[in-house]
């Protein structure tokens, strides 16, 4: 664990610990981190750093780019050491969820599984695509990613797929790619998804609704990972300070 000296003029900047310093989003939060003078770098966490050194730093933010067992160490620690929590980390465990949930009792929460506007900006158009077009159009749902991310489907693919399974109304099944195997047609109340994993891709999630002689493609694609550290930011700074609760990008962007 490294800690940051406070800066001439702190006071006025919204303090920021970064959990999961070591991966690819933890260098990139440092970067820019230290790149914005709103903001203040107090400390960096990775693997084996111990979390009760938050303790030094309430107020503060910790952003959360880590792994399910680092997350819920943080959900653990945040709350006696009065942090606030922006966390990324996707593929998280039940006891991982659990310890999120308790700690938005006593501090502010912020969780996504993808901290791009846009993406959330995609699960808006969504949620209006299937209202217009109704139940006559098949919903199936591809994301790719690097060769070397280990969820699959991602956490940003399965929120896009309840936002698809809440819209279309009801409980349809999520159906995980298609095995040869299962010789069957495709049942009108599936939502189907599917992984690809190669290469450095970093993140490409798309929806089609599939109709009778038509079908709308909806997309997103990310080429840059600065954008979802830009996002963690972003969320960083509007979380500081709230009160206790859950919060996420609908209530960030304000849709």
């Amino acid at each position: 664990m490294m800690s940051e000296d406070t800066r001439d003029g702190a006071a006025s900047r919204t303090r920021v610990a970064i959990v999961g310093s070591a991966g690819k989003m933890g260098q990139a939060l440092i970067r820019l981190v230290k790149e914005d003078a709103e903001l203040e770098l107090v400390a960096v966490l990775d693997q084996g750093d111990p979390m009760s050194a938050l303790g030094a730093y309430p107020g503060a933010v910790a952003i959360d780019f880590s792994t399910p067992a680092g997350t819920l160490a943080l959900a653990e620690t945040a709350p006696g050491a009065g942090v606030a929590i922006v966390s990324g980390t996707t593929g998280l465990d039940d006891a991982a969820v659990r310890a999120l949930e308790a700690a938005s009792r006593i501090v502010p929460v912020f969780t996504a599984s993808n901290m791009s506007v846009g993406v959330h900006v995609l699960g808006v158009l969504i949620e209006r695509a299937i209202a217009m077009l109704g139940p006559d159009f098949d919903l199936e749902l591809i994301e790719a990613h690097h060769r070397r991310k280990v969820d699959a489907p991602s956490g940003t693919a399965l929120t896009l797929a309840a936002i698809a399974q809440s819209a279309r109304g009801g409980d349809p099944r999520l159906v995980h790619g298609r095995h040869p195997d299962v010789r069957a047609a495709r049942g009108r109340d599936e939502v189907g998804i599917h992984a690809v994993r190669g290469g450095d891709v970093i993140g490409d999630h798309t929806l089609l609704l599939l109709g009778d002689g038509e079908r709308l493609e909806l997309t997103h694609r990310a080429t840059n990972r600065d954008l979802f550290a830009r996002g963690a930011l972003r969320a960083a700074r509007w979380v500081a300070g709230r009160g206790a609760g859950r919060y996420g990008m609908r209530d960030l962007v304000g849709e």
